[in-house]
């Protein structure tokens, strides 16, 4: 009866080793991409918010038919769009609201409304206007 032979005891991969070569191949790893989370950012990106104050001396009307409050400050705020297919960034207004005083007769109640923003500078260029125009004299110095 022939002899078997020996195996030869040849350094190779081991089972967890091999199983990890033959499904990676002779490829390098590969990198996690970022891409897709970047091009989600910049869709979040496209509108924003900026938020301001107008005060008013007087008391004022956004347009001729409008109600009318008190003279104060009121909070605004402004919604804009990216525009895209420009080579610089440039926004378009989408939205303007204020928060208006309900009721004089109760201050603390407010609302918020849709404005237009061309009647929000009617009034207020109304309310520079009528207002009083100071006039202060430069002390007089003599040398």
């Amino acid at each position: 009866m022939p002899a078997t032979p020996a195996k030869k005891n040849v350094p190779g991969p081991t089972p967890a080793k091999q199983s990890r070569a033959s499904a990676v191949g002779d490829r390098p790893p590969q990198s996690i991409s970022i891409i897709e989370p970047t091009v989600e950012l910049e869709q979040a990106m496209t509108t924003r918010t900026t938020k301001g104050i107008v005060t008013f001396i007087r008391p004022f009307r956004l347009g001729a038919l409008g109600d009318q409050y008190p003279a104060g400050h009121y909070p605004i705020e402004t919604d804009e769009e990216l525009l895209e297919g420009i080579s610089f960034p440039a926004y378009r207004r989408t939205a303007t609201t204020m928060q208006l005083i309900a009721d004089p007769m109760h201050p603390g109640v407010t609302e918020f409304a849709m404005v237009d923003p061309a009647r929000l500078a009617e009034a207020l260029a109304a309310d520079i206007a009528q207002a009083p125009m100071i006039n202060v004299d430069l002390p007089k110095v003599e040398l």
